[in-house]
């Protein structure tokens, strides 16, 4: 590991001791967006000076590992692997029974009204954002020239994951910054869960043609179910 980056957003000292804090580097930011506008925030930097990243492998490591995703983790170095052949490795390997990619056109549906209100840290009353679904906001945000893949894409939930330095170099960092600036609107809001759900199909490398074609015979069906927190994987595909 070549160097270590702390953003803080919370205020709060870092819980570290001295030796240890002069080891890393500390970055202050807005507490908005949570930790997707933070993700949007370094890869904006990484994309405007690629060759400070070169082949350099990006994780993406949230303060907490509290999950209420029914999904298994990956080791680190598990984590490290699959970005060394995919390009982008989650954190969270999903449950038995459904994959990591999901139906692009179902998935660009979803679309949030509060999340987990019974959290007294979820400040709900400005999370509604002005797009029906993600795939509006998608479109709003990337742009023409960028889209996931289709006809699946693979989705990494939780917020930590590794990427190719070299994935995010290749895509140009004003829709970085397109990102962070729609992150940027509150706290809590639902275009953060816009943003988990883009992360790999924006940064994976596409699925071939072969893959897609065992993709389609082996799902059994999409799934159109939310759990009860108003999340849930909407568009994924069971196996």
């Amino acid at each position: 590991m070549s160097n270590t980056t702390i953003i803080s957003k919370c205020g709060n000292p870092i819980p570290l001791g001295k030796k240890m804090l002069r080891r890393v580097k500390q970055i202050t930011l807005p507490n908005v967006g949570r930790n997707d506008n933070t993700i949007a925030h370094v890869m904006s930097t990484i994309s405007k000076d690629p060759k400070s990243f070169e082949n350099h492998m990006i994780v993406f490591l949230k303060d907490n590992l509290k999950l209420h995703q029914k999904a298994m983790p990956r080791s680190l170095t598990d984590m490290l692997n699959v970005a060394s052949v995919n390009g982008f490795g989650c954190f969270l390997k999903p449950r038995e029974g459904i994959s990591m990619y999901h139906d692009t056109e179902t998935l660009q549906k979803f679309n949030l009204t509060l999340y987990r209100p019974e959290k007294t840290s979820n400040d709900n009353s400005n999370f509604k954002s002005p797009y029906s679904n993600m795939g509006e906001w998608l479109q709003t945000t990337l742009g023409g020239g960028l889209r996931l893949p289709s006809p699946f894409t693979p989705v990494c939930y939780g917020g930590t994951f590794a990427v190719q330095a070299s994935r995010i170099a290749a895509i140009p960092s004003t829709i970085f910054d397109q990102i962070e600036s729609s992150l940027s609107r509150s706290d809590n809001i639902e275009e953060g869960h816009f943003a988990e759900r883009m992360w790999a199909g924006l940064l994976s490398i596409p699925p071939t043609e072969g893959e897609t074609t065992i993709m389609r015979k082996r799902h059994k069906r999409i799934n159109f179910e939310l759990s009860k927190d108003g999340g849930g994987q909407l568009g994924a595909l069971m196996i």
